[in-house]
């Protein structure tokens, strides 16, 4: 086919433009060889959380633990047996007997600490005059209160208490109060379960 000398001179042009790399469009060229202008991804930001725990337990995961910036991260504290968590301090500030935490889109560095205590809890009978109580319980053994006297002694978690209460002759019992919460005349008083200190005050008239 004969082509006239102006079509063959966009032909030719055609060519050149492909071998070299260069599109002619419409208005303007562009260069296919020429880099793009591309901005890489920046890396994600990742927050150092420090988790320790102190004797008699363990926190899981520990050490430094590297967490993404907007992740959560959640903390299990494990006491050994015959112990329970005593106290869980984040970031310095004391935030009570947690058995697992957890950080909330974590924005920064933070710390988290746990101890423990043995399981056992702290029982305080006084019993004032006019009467006497036996204290008897799961792990110990009986313990006679008399007016006027106090005892102080600890049980384990989960145990059991009976206060019999006996008034003197020609007395009666008027109460007793459990942690601030009164029982009236009542001659047992029972405690079952126990998961926290108790201290309790008996009265007579």
């Amino acid at each position: 086919m004969k082509r006239t000398f102006f079509e063959a001179r966009i032909f030719l042009t055609i060519i050149v433009a492909v071998v070299t790399g260069w599109v002619i469009g419409g208005i303007g060229t562009t260069n296919l060889n020429a880099a793009e202008d591309i901005t890489p991804p920046s890396e994600p930001i990742s927050h150092t959380i420090t988790a320790s725990a102190g004797a008699n337990g363990s926190i899981s995961p520990s050490g430094s633990v590297s967490v993404l910036g907007g992740a959560n991260q959640k903390f299990t504290c494990t006491p050994q047996i015959g112990y329970r968590v005593a106290d869980v301090v984040i970031d310095g500030t004391s935030r009570g007997a947690w058995k697992s935490y957890t950080f909330y889109r974590v924005a920064g560095d933070h710390s988290i600490s746990v101890s423990f205590v043995l399981d056992v809890y702290t029982i305080n009978v006084a019993v004032a005059l006019g009467g006497s109580v036996v204290v008897s319980g799961t792990s110990i053994t009986p313990i006679a209160v008399n007016g006027g006297d106090s005892t102080i002694f600890t049980v384990n978690s989960g145990d059991s208490l009976t206060l019999t209460v006996t008034p003197e002759l020609d007395r009666k019992v008027v109460s007793v109060i459990d942690n601030g919460a009164a029982k009236y005349r009542v001659t047992t008083y029972s405690l079952t379960n126990i998961r926290k200190d108790h201290t309790m005050r008996v009265y007579f008239k």
